[in-house]
């Protein structure tokens, strides 16, 4: 199954609505989530008039560009009664606007009860009274959102009311409604105490949320001064090529859309791209776009979740040929994998050691860098 890739609007946020479109879909872009962006300046809900969605929805069919989701709020529960007030009436007004403009979608953020420091993590984002409150309005806005055919997807944040995969679970449930889904954007969970462990942390992820998460963001964060610093795709320790994995392994056909980038979004893309590529495959990827894909068709179908026998089993048999078909990379490509599908190292030794009974002591030695990448130093995966 091959990715989609989208970006936000806001990319382009410096131009009118026609220029907005033009510029994703020169772009090769033909997805995006929309934030009211416009000609440099942020507009409210209030600015949206019937002329203006009547151009957005020219726009954007003459350019083939599919408006997924709209960017609706984030300051649900801040301590300043006023602010939290607005951020709730203009949601709804946002999820009337997405309706008008063809999206699926409403993405929101519960935010932080912090009076002036919007991104600042607080007590207070974690007590009962907090978190029932927060209920209660996203409950309110999902049964808003049911009148118009639109679905709220809620992402976490390190330093908000929902941080994280646990956290993200826990409001879906408790709010309850058909509609309200999650977000995948494991970068705004990354924190210093999980920044060296993020292939176990999207590995739980993608475990606990299922398939009630109806997007997927793409961003990165690094560790500053022990805070996390958000960047695009590429410029962080968000290990991508297990976050597209687990995309892939999960079903979702929807779009991974790009954010924090500038116009030129080729880099971050580039990245995700590459880190989707396993190495030995990459120069037939570059070379041969056609083959490469044929090839990742079947790839896909093996690697893919489905199937009588576990996807880690299914791994240690592929390490099993590629040693004895001596070829190395493919034999560490997939031990790396097994071990990220949950097999331990003593099982990766063990396949060797099958490999080596059908095949004697050449074809190990071939695959000689399993032990050093993999099975004695863990630090490559």
């Amino acid at each position: 199954m091959s990715i989609e890739y989208g970006v936000f609007s806001t990319a382009f946020g410096a131009y009118g609505i026609s220029e907005i479109a033009e510029r994703l879909a020169l772009g090769g872009i033909k997805t995006t989530q929309f934030y009211p962006l416009v000609g440099g300046e942020w507009l409210g809900p209030e600015a949206f008039t019937e002329k203006l969605i009547r151009e957005i929805n020219v726009a954007f069919a003459k350019n083939r560009v599919d408006i997924v989701a709209v960017g609706a709020g984030n300051r649900f529960v801040s301590a300043n009664v006023d602010e939290a007030k607005k951020t709730f009436a203009d949601t709804k007004k946002w999820i009337e606007i997405a309706a008008k403009i063809g999206a699926k979608y409403a993405v929101i953020e519960a935010g932080t009860t912090h009076r002036t420091k919007f991104w600042t993590d607080t007590a207070d984002n974690h007590s009962a009274e907090t978190w029932r409150g927060a209920v209660r309005i996203f409950r309110q806005l999902a049964k808003h959102a049911q009148k118009f055919g639109v679905t709220i997807g809620i992402e976490p944040h390190h330093a908000s009311v929902v941080r994280d995969a646990a956290e993200l679970r826990k409001i879906i449930d408790d709010v309850g409604e058909p509609n309200f889904k999650a977000v995948i954007d494991p970068a705004n969970s990354i924190t210093k105490e999980n920044a060296q462990n993020q292939n176990t942390e999207l590995e739980t992820l993608f475990q606990i949320i299922g398939d009630d998460f109806v997007l997927a963001h793409a961003k990165d964060a690094k560790i500053v001064k022990g805070n996390p610093e958000l960047g695009p795709a590429g410029t962080g320790v968000l290990p991508y090529g297990t976050y597209i994995r687990l995309l892939k392994d999960s079903g979702y056909k929807g779009p991974l859309l790009l954010e924090y980038t500038g116009e030129d979004f080729s880099a971050p893309l580039r990245h995700i791209q590459n880190s989707a590529v396993p190495p030995f495959l990459r120069p037939l990827a570059e070379g041969d776009p056609v083959l490469y894909d044929a090839v990742q068709r079947v790839q896909d179908i093996h690697h893919g979740t489905a199937g009588s026998i576990p996807l880690k089993y299914r791994l240690l048999l592929t390490v099993v040929a590629d040693t004895l078909a001596l070829h190395p990379a493919g034999a560490v490509a997939c031990a790396k994998e097994a071990l990220a599908a949950g097999a331990t190292r003593e099982q990766i030794a063990e396949a060797i050691r099958v490999a080596y009974a059908a095949g004697g002591l050449p074809p190990v030695l071939e695959s000689i860098d399993i032990y050093k990448e993999v099975i004695i130093d863990g630090t490559a995966l």
